[in-house]
């Protein structure tokens, strides 16, 4: 595992037939805390970027809305909701695209916080079975 402080690009995981005493539980859980705080850091601004870049791109898509060539959707003309908003982002494919892009990174830090979050339950259940091993045993960790 790593001792650094910086954020992983990746998890080390954890060998599957290691003996972990408490106190081995109590450092992994330490880590994952920083990983989780790294994580959510990570998501407020992958967030703050989606609010960015979709509020660039609301600004461009108003006046391509209001334009008087946009189609209009209704049943007698054959134009869909979906079509206007083709036609639409087809005026302004840079800020649509910017702005699914960060949706996407925003939906990635997302994840990986749900990951590291779902990592601290395992740890903990680890330590537990850990604890309860060594006070049958009588050993301290």
């Amino acid at each position: 595992m790593r001792e650094s402080n910086e954020p992983a690009e990746s998890f080390d995981p954890i060998d599957a037939d290691a003996d972990m005493s408490p106190a081995e539980v109590d450092r992994w859980l330490k880590r994952l805390f920083n990983e989780l705080a790294f994580a959510r850091i990570a998501l407020r601004r992958a967030r703050y970027a989606e609010v960015q870049a979709y509020k660039a791109y609301m600004e461009v898509r108003h006046p391509v809305l209001l334009d008087p060539e946009c189609p209009q959707p209704s049943r007698s003309t054959g134009v869909t909701v979906v079509g206007r908003e083709e036609w639409i982002n087809a005026r302004v494919p840079e800020k649509y695209w910017d702005h699914q892009a960060k949706k996407i990174v925003r939906e990635s830090a997302e994840d990986y916080s749900r990951q590291i979050r779902d990592q601290v339950k395992c740890i903990q259940s680890i330590g537990a079975n850990a604890r309860q091993a060594y006070d049958l045993s009588g050993r301290a960790g």
